[in-house]
């Protein structure tokens, strides 16, 4: 039997969250797939919910590998070669050749290392710790350990690697952080992410939900915005959640990323509801852009706006 958009997404899902390196699909009749040797029995994983603890545990390690793979990567630079050196900010942008577009960024490394201990304040600025009790020379089987025992987040820990491993050319302004997230123009990094995080899936999904039953209850067409819709992890369960209202909706699929809305006009390109794929920056007034303020009954913003954009633009959002 031909598996459908629904079901191959579903089996995507699962592939993803277990971290299975292979897979085939099948749909077929029970005795079909026994000449295959394929045993029916319970699905495992992430479908029967998730364990919110755990998952906080499991991101929380790999926060620690990550300040190491951090470390790890500054040694490879000329930092933490040996214990006690002694800087301020500045000397350590010098010595490290440290881009000037990238000085932010710079400052807030600082910052997560000091907070995980890896920096102390000193009299000139900055003093590194005792590395002694990094274990560099385990990180890699650490980390690999850590997916085993937390599968679901295996394309979190594989994209917190590629950025760490490539973070001396970034730093150096050698290459461009786009180049590390998309590689070969590929979006599968970060969508990996997207759709394999189990907290990341349920409120997709609750919110596909929400967004279903006021369609459902308006009277009128309703005019969805999605802002910054990115690789379409949010926007799939609500599209597919609204394939049967589909006279009743259309959609706009927004991002400030060109390729992202190529993206989307790839993932998405047989959905039988409207949607338009527009350019739109939060940080922008709407009517800027095109978007007449009050034009749109639903808007959506997953994982976008942080406290500064939220602060300075909240009127931005009300369209």
């Amino acid at each position: 039997h031909s598996i459908s958009v629904d079901e191959g997404m579903e089996a995507l899902e699962k592939i993803l969250a277990n971290n299975i390196l292979q897979a085939m699909p099948l749909k077929a009749e029970p005795r079909t797939l026994e000449k295959f040797g394929v045993v029916a029995g319970p699905v495992t994983g992430q479908d029967k919910g998730f364990d919110l603890e755990r998952l906080i545990r499991a991101h929380d390690e790999l926060a620690v590998i990550g300040v190491r793979q951090l470390v790890s990567a500054l040694r490879q630079m000329g930092m933490f070669q040996t214990s006690a050196e002694s800087s301020s900010a500045g000397d350590f942008i010098g010595t490290l050749g440290i881009f000037p577009k990238h000085h932010q960024l710079w400052h807030a490394l600082l910052g997560v290392l000091s907070r995980y201990g890896y920096l102390e304040t000193s009299a000139t600025g900055w003093k590194t710790s005792a590395i002694s009790s990094l274990a560099l020379e385990s990180l890699d089987a650490d980390t690999a350990g850590l997916i085993a025992r937390y599968p679901e987040i295996g394309s979190a820990a594989d994209l917190l690697s590629a950025c760490t491993a490539a973070l001396p050319k970034v730093l150096r302004g050698e290459i461009a952080p786009t180049q590390v997230l998309f590689p070969e123009s590929s979006m599968h990094l970060v969508e990996s992410v997207y759709a394999s995080d189990p907290l990341s899936r349920e409120l997709n999904r609750a919110a596909a939900r929400v967004v279903k039953d006021f369609v459902a209850a308006a009277s009128e067409k309703v005019r969805i915005l999605e802002i910054g819709a990115g690789t379409g992890a949010t926007a799939a369960p609500i599209l597919d959640s609204l394939s049967s209202l589909n006279d009743r909706v259309e959609y706009a699929y927004t991002d400030i990323s060109n390729g992202f809305l190529q993206h989307g006009k790839r993932r998405f390109k047989d959905i039988s509801i409207p949607i338009t794929y527009e350019r739109f920056d939060v940080e922008r007034a709407p009517d800027e852009q095109g978007f007449s303020k009050h034009s749109y009954d639903v808007v959506i913003a997953a994982n976008v706006l942080d406290r500064k954009s939220t602060r300075l633009n909240s009127s931005h959002i009300t369209i």
